[in-house]
């Protein structure tokens, strides 16, 4: 299934999010799978994360590297000292 594109005056690129599957979608925009799941990932951060990144009061060290695969999807988990710091 291809998916109509569109480029915005930024330069992003608006997707129509009709797709079977994760594989679908990174055929349609010629990546790999793991690549689109590690951004549904990232995209689920709990809030208390993404406001301590976005506001620079993430851990000492902290890389994007560390919040991929090992990230938890409970919000509760992430948000626990042995899980984020």
């Amino acid at each position: 299934m291809r998916l109509p594109v569109a480029p915005a005056a930024d330069g992003a690129v608006a997707l129509s999010w009709q797709h079977g599957s994760v594989e679908d979608l990174a055929q349609t925009l010629d990546l790999h799978p793991k690549v689109i799941r590690k951004g549904i990932r990232l995209a689920f951060l709990a809030p208390t994360i993404t406001t301590d990144i976005l506001l620079g009061r993430q851990k000492h060290g902290l890389m994007l590297g560390d919040l991929d695969e090992s990230v938890a999807l409970s919000w509760q988990v992430q948000d626990s000292p042995v899980s984020y710091g």
